[in-house]
Order: C-alpha cells, then sequence, then structure tokens
C-alpha cells in the first residue's frame, strides 16, 4: 500500500497522487471512470 510505510520500507506516496488519475490500484472512487490500464505511476513502478 503506498500509504502504509513498514520497518523495511519507509518510502509513502504522498496523498495527492493516491487517485485514480495516477494509479489503476487507488483507493479513492470519486469519479465516473475506472481505469482499464496501467496508469502513470503503475508503469513508472
Amino acid at each position: 500500500h503506498p500509504f502504509e510505510g513498514t520497518q523495511y520500507n519507509d518510502v509513502l506516496l504522498d496523498a495527492k497522487f493516491e487517485d485514480a488519475r495516477y494509479t489503476i490500484m487507488s483507493y479513492t472512487n470519486n469519479y465516473s471512470f475506472k481505469p482499464t490500464t496501467p496508469m502513470l505511476l503503475d508503469v513508472a513502478a
């Protein structure tokens, strides 16, 4: 999860990027669309 750090990885995604515009795995459902392909941050990962 991009918003949960662990003892092995403390890198967190800024909350403004936890959005369907940036990742298909977003928990935010504020849009009338749902991505069906990898989004910008998915490709970067």
